[in-house]
């Protein structure tokens, strides 16, 4: 699956592609079944909302009290 196409699906050649190189062997029948939650998953990670940039997340904005009020004295 490609980083540049997000909406490319999963094919079963590179789902076992992907299993073969970490030494997994996985039956025809169950890789039918991978493929379609690999899909599945990758469609749902899409849907989850990202900030454009690492500098606007929340969490590296984000003061404590008591840290922001040693900062003020």
């Amino acid at each position: 699956m490609s980083a540049s196409n997000l909406d490319t699906q999963w094919t079963p050649q590179e789902v076992d592609a992907y299993f073969k190189r970490y030494g997994v062997a996985v039956p025809a029948e169950q890789l039918e079944h991978v493929v379609g939650l690999s899909n599945a998953a990758a469609q749902l990670g899409q849907r989850i909302v990202r900030m454009p940039s690492k500098f606007e997340e929340p969490a590296s904005i984000f003061c404590l009290p008591l840290i922001q009020a040693k900062r003020n004295a």
